[in-house]
């Protein structure tokens, strides 16, 4: 099993590495250039735009009205760039991949509007040719074969234009809710700020936590550094229960300043929502949320996922991500 196994990564080039990479990163909103683009023009996405539901896949942006023109516009897709790494500017930005979109529906949250789109596929130019047909091919075949009544089963393009959104370094943020007896946490990343000061979440449809977070509508989000990568990973289980004693965590914990949610001790920054609307998307459910207030404690490069053909494109360059 170790030489079959060993075979397939040398076929398939993964270098070792698993397909999600764990990594830090300082400020991942700053780290590539993110648009929409359609018939109509350009809009600037970078840090206005999250993966919120796997299954249809779907992606959501904040747009002003200013904005609508061009959100609905033809041909639409979203293309993730890499600026000029020259400083003369002589070097060109590199385009690491687009994907085709078609915009599904616009909500109204208040003052802003939320536009989701859907995937029509995409290419990724962040590895070769043969490398990507391989991975694709092989991931196909793993799809194929899995039987597990509990998988999502991604259609194949989706999965494969959801690598390519991981080109932009992903936040794994520890979401909770409730008091120090009776509430939760868990490791979120399907979500992320729009503009406006709107806040998307995306759950899992069959998750408990659902009908608390529509009753409650109080949660906080709190951004953690790489070095929680286990605490973190452990606590995906909570998912499953609705409410737990936060003396339970593996993580220590204290009280948020507005809602006295229990949050980590050693969170980077916490971020406190009042939630304002929810809306089924399929295999999850989007919930819109009104940031209270926003609380910056520490400096430090902070848990995310990439996938391993991004990191890799990193370290054929010698300028990988610091992992885990």
């Amino acid at each position: 099993m170790k030489i079959r196994k060993r075979l397939l990564e040398l076929l398939l080039a993964t270098d070792g590495l698993p397909g999600w990479i764990c990594v830090g990163h300082p400020d991942p909103q700053d780290e590539l250039q993110v648009s929409l683009e359609t018939s109509s023009g350009v809009l600037d996405i970078a840090g206005n735009h999250s993966i919120v539901a796997l299954k249809p896949l779907t992606i959501a942006l904040g747009a002003e009205n200013a904005d609508l023109n061009v959100v609905n516009g033809s041909a639409a897709r979203l293309v993730i760039r890499e600026p000029s790494r020259n400083a003369n500017g002589r070097e060109p930005e590199r385009t690491l991949g687009d994907i085709k979109l078609r915009l599904s529906q616009t909500l109204r949250f208040e003052d802003a509007y939320v536009c989701l789109f859907q995937t029509l596929g995409g290419r990724n130019f962040c590895a070769s040719a043969i490398h990507r047909e391989s991975t694709y091919l092989h991931e196909r075949w793993k799809m194929s074969r899995n039987k597990d009544a509990h998988n999502l089963r991604m259609i194949p393009a989706e999965l494969f234009s959801m690598w390519i959104m991981h080109h932009v370094p992903r936040p794994v943020c520890l979401v909770s809710y409730g008091g120090v007896t009776h509430g939760n946490m868990f490791p979120m990343d399907l979500l992320g700020p729009l503009s406006n000061g709107v806040f998307v979440l995306g759950m899992h449809a069959t998750s408990p936590a659902i009908p608390v977070w529509q009753d409650a509508a109080r949660i906080a989000v709190s951004t953690v550094p790489l070095r929680y990568k286990s605490a973190v990973y452990a606590m995906g289980r909570n998912h499953r229960e609705p409410f737990l004693d936060a003396a339970t965590l593996p993580v220590p914990c204290c009280q948020s300043k507005s809602f006295q949610i229990p949050v980590p001790v050693e969170a980077l920054s916490v971020r406190e929502l009042i939630i304002g609307r929810s809306a089924g998307l399929g295999s999850h459910v989007l919930f819109l949320a009104r940031t209270q207030r926003v609380e910056t404690r520490a400096r430090e490069p902070q848990m995310c996922h990439v996938h391993r053909f991004y990191q890799q494109f990193l370290i054929r360059e010698n300028r990988p991500l610091p992992s885990m």
